[in-house]
């Protein structure tokens, strides 16, 4: 029995011993006497989706078995699938070629005490679309918050959504001999009423408002006593009549 096999008997397989010869025994995705054939992917299944690119590699000959090809999507969009597709054994690709969809965010509403308005240059609230906010008078943003969102490549607004808040007035203070009763805060539109203890008169508004601007409708009021109101009032008649009483 002499061997037959030599080291280029088969190309991509195994060279098997038979009675005074040989066979190969090919690998997967190869064929013929020598195992010289290498299968096929069809190339024109092999297409290139709106908004993508393709790299493709070939270690067995163009579009052939264990070609693989992978798929990426331009900024903004992104895969429906990961993985590359694959040139098999069975002269078929591994799977369908991916597409590249559109990349989009989470909706925003309008919020309360405000408004919204939206740009959408691809899609709605999509890659690249931006929303602009605006509060109501008498309401503020949160200082940390911005102004416009837009939406960026990840599928994430570049900033939480924004609030409408009541601006503040400063805090008031119960009066000297007096009383406040206030809302439940010092917000826009929130009142507050003054009054004196008695034996004493207030000066000023009974009610101050909190305005848009953030202010005070009216001077803060205080309490005085009506004792000083009496005296004045007395040493002005006094004064008046030592005058008259001079001028006769």
């Amino acid at each position: 029995f002499t061997a037959s096999c030599q080291s280029d008997s088969c190309y991509h397989g195994e060279c098997v011993e038979t009675i005074n010869s040989h066979r190969c025994k090919c690998s997967e995705g190869f064929y013929g006497e020598q195992c010289e054939h290498v299968v096929e992917c069809k190339m024109e299944e092999v297409t290139v989706p709106a908004n993508a690119s393709i790299s493709c590699s070939h270690p067995n000959g163009n579009f052939s078995f264990d070609s693989t090809c992978q798929y990426s999507c331009e900024e903004g969009y992104r895969l429906s699938s990961s993985g590359p597709v694959r040139c098999t054994a069975s002269e078929s690709w591994s799977e369908q070629p991916p597409t590249c969809e559109l990349v989009l965010c989470s909706e925003l509403y309008e919020p309360g005490n405000g408004s919204m308005a939206c740009s959408h240059p691809l899609g709605s609230f999509s890659y690249l679309s931006t929303c602009t906010f605006t509060c109501e008078e008498g309401y503020e943003r949160l200082a940390y918050s911005s102004a416009t969102l837009q939406c960026g490549a990840s599928g994430q607004w570049n900033d939480s959504q924004p609030q409408c808040i009541a601006v503040s007035c400063p805090t008031l203070q119960q009066p000297q001999d007096g009383a406040i009763s206030c809302g439940e805060d010092f917000t826009f539109g929130s009142s507050c009423n003054f009054s004196c203890s008695e034996g004493y008169l207030l000066k000023g508004a009974i009610t101050v408002t909190c305005t848009s601007a953030a202010e005070w409708s009216e001077e803060i009021p205080h309490c005085e006593g009506k004792d000083n109101h009496f005296c004045i009032f007395k040493i002005d008649l006094i004064l008046t009549i030592v005058y008259i009483e001079k001028s006769f």
